[in-house]
């Protein structure tokens, strides 16, 4: 929602930047398979790797914060007169 936050409201910004747990690491402590993406050239491999595994699997992908992307002011610019 920071898109949101950006484009509506002056670049006011509340409850956005949050720090997200390493959801790979806690899949692992219940017993699935946990895996970690910091590069798009990995993410075909370890889909493929977790698809594969015969157990429950979790991909933790890492994006960058700053690349934000509002759908919300896009899918509206036709109606903007």
């Amino acid at each position: 929602e920071k898109a949101y936050q950006r484009d509506f409201f002056n670049k006011r910004y509340i409850g956005s930047d949050l720090k997200n747990p390493p959801f790979h690491k806690i899949a692992e402590l219940y017993g699935a398979k946990g895996y970690k993406v910091n590069k798009l050239l990995d993410l075909e491999k370890t889909i493929q790797a977790a698809l594969s595994c015969n157990k429950p699997a979790v991909i933790n992908i890492e994006v960058d914060p700053k690349a934000l992307y509002s759908f919300r002011k896009d899918s509206f610019k036709h109606r903007a007169k």
